[in-house]
């Protein structure tokens, strides 16, 4: 969701293998983004460590936990303080790693429900 910014990254994007697996929903109203995350599998808010995020409470993180979504998330020290067993952590500049976690989740479905349901009551 939302708008690329650089319609030169956008192409770069688009002309990825990986892009056919894409569902790019573009900007969508505030009640359509609560409609796909209650939807969703799986919570992402992997930032790259720029000084302004490692140490922020990224509102999208509760607003996963909220809609009852297991996270991935950046592996910044300040957000496994706050999120402990809440989030599964990640290299946020290393794909490969991503993508494990991802498969990972995918692979395991009742952990979905399970860390969701628990992120939910939080």
């Amino acid at each position: 969701m939302g708008a690329f910014d650089d319609k030169a990254f956008e192409d770069e994007c688009r002309s990825l293998e990986g892009w056919k697996y894409t569902d790019y929903l573009g900007r969508v109203s505030v009640n359509e983004v609560y409609s796909y995350m209650k939807s969703s599998d799986l919570g992402m808010c992997t930032l790259h460590p720029a000084a302004n995020y490692v140490v922020s409470w990224p509102t999208k993180a509760f607003e996963y936990m909220a809609c009852g979504l297991p996270m991935i998330i950046s592996d910044f020290p300040y957000w496994k303080s706050v999120f402990k067993d809440s989030a599964t952590y990640v290299n946020p500049q290393d794909p490969n790693e991503i993508a494990e976690n991802i498969k990972f989740y995918m692979e395991n479905p009742d952990l979905i429900s399970e860390i969701g349901n628990k992120n939910r009551k939080l």
